[in-house]
């Protein structure tokens, strides 16, 4: 009986167990802003990426509020175990390189970005991964020490 348990649970091993894709978190409708001027998205007094262009409707400045959306969601989401800067990746989603907080999207670069730095899609997404790896374990919500 025993060995045909362990048996069982063995089987069992080999069965792959679903993986998730990377998400993208539902944020609120994000409001027009008609400026096209470049900015610089922040947070906590940490700059970590410099916008210049438009994607599709979205203004650089639309885009760092997406950003700011996504940041609420995701920090949300990603509390517990407490967050570290190799939970931060870079990886392609479409036609799109995107910096991925555990399985979140934060931020597309498109090939309009890497082209306005003068770089590669990976080589600016790796440089904005860089930046959100040093800000985000500082700026995330810690679990509560009191189990609460």
């Amino acid at each position: 009986m025993k060995f045909g348990i362990f048996v069982l649970l063995g089987a069992l091993s080999f069965i792959p167990g679903t993986v998730k894709a990377q998400e993208m978190v539902e944020i609120g409708t994000i409001s027009k802003v008609v400026s096209n001027e470049p900015t610089t998205w922040s947070m906590s007094g940490f700059e970590m990426i410099h916008l210049t262009k438009s994607n599709g409707r979205d203004t650089p400045v639309m885009r760092t509020l997406r950003f700011d959306a996504r940041t609420v969601e995701i920090l949300d989401r990603v509390q517990s175990p407490p967050l570290r800067p190799q939970d931060i990746k870079v990886m392609k989603v479409g036609k799109n390189t995107c910096v991925i907080v555990r399985r979140y999207v934060l931020a597309e670069v498109t090939a309009q970005d890497a082209s306005a730095e003068g770089m590669s899609q990976t080589a600016l997404a790796n440089k904005w991964a860089s930046s959100v790896r040093r800000v985000f374990p500082q700026i995330a919500p810690l679990p509560s020490r009191f189990g609460v």
